[in-house]
């Protein structure tokens, strides 16, 4: 007989905490890159190293074809479009607000895109929402209401520099969400992400090249270019495709439940890997980011896993 648990297969379940356990190591991971790379280079790295994962992946899975049909004219706006929203403008001010945040706060912050797609169907499309999808943006926002003034990781007042950050990352993704459910119709998800991540590094190439400190990437400790491997190729390239891989065995409800984890693992890892202690006002606030999030999803689809 095989064993489940809660009506998910052992190795499905495993399979999942695993991924999600990896995509939480992130930002606190990414965080001790900062004390030898510059701020513009660690998202570039990142984005980089996760569309050459990709391109990989296409060419193992047949996909190769399908990633260079991306490229033609009538669907390269497309590309462009999802690569700066998703990859140059999100993750690139999601890993800039490391610089100013501890690693689990961001975390958390930069997960509260669900909240954001709600807002916007409520300030820009006028649509009325479900009840409990108010009630979720509601508890949500005191949240990060909460973190922005007295939730440090001391019980002091974080940087209002990052927390923007962060937020109109979280935003950025939340937009992006929003594109891909319409451009990305009718084409292969893994090889649409590989297009989209190649693009949108190449602003990020740009910014590092006018910044003019490459001699800092390229003779960074061994140990800062396996941490750089790890964001790119395992915390991004290859959790993103275990999640498309997942959601085709099971229910995609079921499977993006698990992402409320994601930045309560970070949380965690941000404490055992860089001493992070946040505060019981930080941890309440975060609780109620994640809560408002859970809440206003029971109204609405299930949304894409956030990557960074």
């Amino acid at each position: 007989m095989r064993l489940s648990i809660g009506g998910l297969p052992a190795p499905d379940l495993a399979a999942i905490l695993a991924t999600v356990l990896v995509w939480a190591s992130l930002h606190p991971i990414a965080k001790q890159t900062l004390t030898e790379i510059t701020v513009s280079q660690l998202p570039f790295a990142r984005v980089a190293l996760a569309a050459v994962f990709l391109i990989l992946v296409c060419i193992a899975t047949g996909r190769f074809g399908r990633f260079l049909t991306l490229f033609r004219p009538r669907t390269f706006w497309k590309v462009t479009v999802l690569g700066i929203t998703g990859y140059s403008l999100s993750s690139g001010l999601s890993m800039t607000a490391l610089s100013y945040l501890p690693a689990g706060i961001n975390s958390v912050l930069a997960n509260a895109s669900p909240l954001m797609v709600a807002l916007g169907v409520i300030v820009l499309l006028r649509e009325r929402l479900h009840w409990r999808t108010m009630l979720g943006l509601v508890i949500g926002f005191l949240g990060v209401a909460i973190i922005a003034l007295r939730g440090g990781v001391d019980a002091s007042g974080l940087s209002v520099i990052g927390v923007l950050l962060s937020l109109v990352s979280s935003g950025t993704w939340a937009l992006y969400t929003v594109l891909a459910r319409r451009l990305s119709a009718g084409h292969d998800v893994v090889a649409m992400c590989a297009a989209t991540s190649f693009v949108g590094a190449i602003p990020l190439a740009v910014v590092v090249g006018i910044e003019g400190e490459i001699g800092r990437l390229i003779g960074a400790s061994f140990t800062i270019q396996m941490l750089l491997l790890w964001c790119g190729v395992i915390a991004t390239g290859a959790t993103f495709t275990a999640w498309v891989m997942l959601l085709r065995r099971i229910d995609a409800t079921r499977v993006a439940s698990f992402q409320y984890l994601i930045p309560l693992g970070a949380l965690g890892m941000a404490y055992l890997i860089g001493g992070e202690v946040p505060s019981w006002v930080a941890l309440a606030g975060a609780a109620m980011i994640i809560s408002g999030v859970a809440v206003a999803n029971t109204a609405t689809m299930a949304p894409r896993p956030r990557r960074g």
